[in-house]
């Protein structure tokens, strides 16, 4: 199978659907840049997005990753899995804890899931999502190794000198600290989408015909981004999008930055004054 036409494909459906980078990214809830890069053969999309791209296309799966046409016979199906299963280690991983074969006992545990789930409670506390982690041993590791990894990326890494009682959970505890320090890069479309769909439940009035009517989720994401690369959490997401939108009306011209700058700065002046 060659798939080093995959991204001109996409290019070239895209364009047969009239449709611009930026609107094909916003029908898909990602950035306009995760298109781009797609096309250029960079990346390859999430596999969340992937029957999406297809339908929003109108083409196959088949098409898209070269997979030829034929009967379906017991040794074809078996080639065929293979082929989808290699397209789909191309696909980013939004979050992964990776260890070598010397915590391969550890992990066989399931007490690290508990921990796990107490980090996902304790960053929802700073109005942050935990997307799924994948947990897996590499044998590339060194023996007593782990790896933090977001979309590729290498967010920590350590080799762990003494495995005790206790190696479990504080391997967990430095997982979701790595995570928040990092959740700028980890955020992507798919949460955000999570997110939003969650507090027009709460909050109706403040979500419907906002989002993404008035504000679309490629610049809420990206101004997310820019807000929680310097520090803030995003316990206050409702209000932030009241101000986006506020400032959005007085000029729609605002970058991601310029937002992302100007609602700290009022979050600070108001909300933060208030709780001291």
């Amino acid at each position: 199978m060659n798939i080093s036409d995959f991204g001109e494909k996409i290019s070239k459906c895209r364009q047969n659907q009239n449709l611009t980078q930026e609107e094909f990214a916003a029908k898909l809830c990602v950035t306009p840049q995760a298109v781009s890069r797609w096309e250029r053969n960079q990346s390859m999309p999430d596999i969340t997005v992937f029957q999406d791209i297809c339908r929003i296309l109108n083409i196959s799966a088949d098409y898209l990753l070269n997979i030829e046409s034929g009967q379906v016979s017991e040794n074809y199906d078996t080639r065929v899995c293979q082929q989808v299963m290699e397209i789909l280690r191309h696909c980013d991983e939004p979050v992964s804890l990776q260890f070598g074969e010397g915590l391969l006992e550890l992990f066989m545990q399931n007490t690290w899931k508990e921990y796990v789930a107490e980090q996902r409670k304790r960053l929802a506390e700073e109005g942050f999502l935990l997307p799924t982690v994948r947990v897996m041993d590499q044998l590339r590791l060194e023996k007593n190794e782990i790896q933090i990894v977001s979309y590729h990326r290498v967010l920590y890494k350590e080799i762990i000198t003494e495995i005790t009682e206790n190696t479990g959970k504080e391997i967990i505890e430095k997982f979701g600290s790595v995570i928040r320090e990092n959740y700028a890069h980890v955020l992507n479309a798919q949460i955000v989408k999570i997110l939003i769909d969650n507090l027009k439940i709460a909050y109706p009035a403040q979500i419907e015909n906002v989002i993404p009517e008035k504000i679309s989720y490629s610049l809420l994401l990206e101004v997310l981004k820019y807000f929680v690369g310097r520090g803030n959490t995003m316990i206050h997401l409702i209000k932030l999008i009241e101000f986006m939108e506020r400032e959005l009306r007085k000029c729609s011209e605002l970058t991601a930055e310029e937002l992302a700058e100007s609602a700290e700065k009022w979050l600070v002046d108001t909300i933060y004054k208030e709780n001291l």
